[in-house]
């Protein structure tokens, strides 16, 4: 039987307080293959976070929006989505 693995989008705007505490969350279950902070135009330490959190774990990926403008929620989420590698299976959204 193959591994069921998903694909974790996480929408990142200002975030810094909850995003290493809902990324360590996701770490813990087998099931997760990947891992997408997709980094909205925070003003705050996020995107710091999010690299930090990418040098822990080579299943956790950042994706910026052009120029790092802040897009909102929807577009992030649609952003992940299409970058996710298994979206064919399965996707799931956190938000931080």
């Amino acid at each position: 039987m193959e591994d069921f693995k998903v694909s974790v989008v996480i929408p990142v705007y200002n975030g810094e307080q909850f995003l290493k505490k809902s990324v360590n969350s996701c770490l813990s279950l087998c099931e997760v293959g990947e891992i997408l902070l997709i980094e909205d135009g925070s003003t705050d330490k996020s995107l710091l976070i999010c690299n930090e959190l990418s040098l822990t774990d080579n299943r956790i990926r950042i994706l910026r929006h052009e120029n790092g403008k802040n897009k909102g929620a929807a577009e992030s989420k649609n952003l992940g989505i299409s970058h996710a590698t298994r979206s064919e299976e399965h996707t799931s959204e956190l938000q931080s």
